[in-house]
């Protein structure tokens, strides 16, 4: 494993094989990741990504799973997602567990706790289970986000962490970007609603022009 993040995919790829040969794995077996490495890969070209890291492999899964469910997704969208996740789980620890296990989203800290309460809201409000996990899943990136800024209060939240949020969104697929603008707006809306935030921040964020189609990330594997 190498030291840092500045890996190619190539470079983190081919250590994985390593590694999975010492394990004993068949061919069979390696060409299978092998296979959705290489859609990796086209999703990487086409966004001109030279490294390959965590936060590409979350836009990355972002794009095949869209706004479904985990449960909703086809045998292939969850086996690139499998692929996905082994480069990055070898990549931060220099090992792969053989069965993978759901990722959860905890929420911790002040704005985690805050985060919580809003999906709690959501709930009376009607809004759906598959929702409110969306919008855990895209409010949890803002959490890292913050914290990763040093940001564990909201009385230490201002317009910038918001903008620069935004604009860090650009790895993601159209339909995502969407998908989170909204989820940080109704909760930016919540938290002044709540007297949380003394200032309404939502007109930070840009209303989307996306609009759904009929064609799902499926088309991502065809090349």
């Amino acid at each position: 494993m190498k030291d840092g993040k500045h890996q190619t995919l190539k470079e983190i790829s081919s250590e994985v094989e390593t590694y999975f040969r010492g394990l004993s794995y068949n061919k069979q077996r390696i060409r299978f990741y092998q296979k959705g490495w290489s859609v990796i890969e086209q999703f990487m070209e086409e966004n001109s990504i030279e490294f390959y890291e965590a936060k590409v492999g979350d836009a990355f899964i972002s794009k095949i799973q869209g706004t479904s469910d985990y449960s909703e997704l086809s045998r292939r969208e969850k086996d690139l997602i499998r692929c996905t996740n082994v480069l990055t789980e070898y990549q931060n620890t220099g090992s792969i567990k053989f069965r993978s296990i759901l990722k959860k989203y905890p929420l911790k800290g002040e704005i985690g706790e805050g985060i919580q309460r809003y999906l709690s809201y959501r709930k009376t409000q009607g809004a759906s289970d598959d929702t409110v996990n969306n919008n855990k899943l895209y409010l949890h990136r803002l959490l890292e986000f913050l914290e990763s800024n040093r940001v564990k209060k909201f009385s230490e939240l201002d317009n910038q962490h918001i903008l620069k949020f935004i604009n860090g969104l650009g790895y993601y697929s159209k339909s995502t970007i969407h998908c989170m603008l909204s989820s940080l707006r109704g909760f930016l809306k919540y938290l002044f609603e709540n007297g949380i935030l003394e200032y309404n921040l939502t007109y930070l964020v840009p209303k989307s022009s996306y609009k759904k189609r009929g064609t799902a990330p499926y088309n991502l594997y065809k090349r």
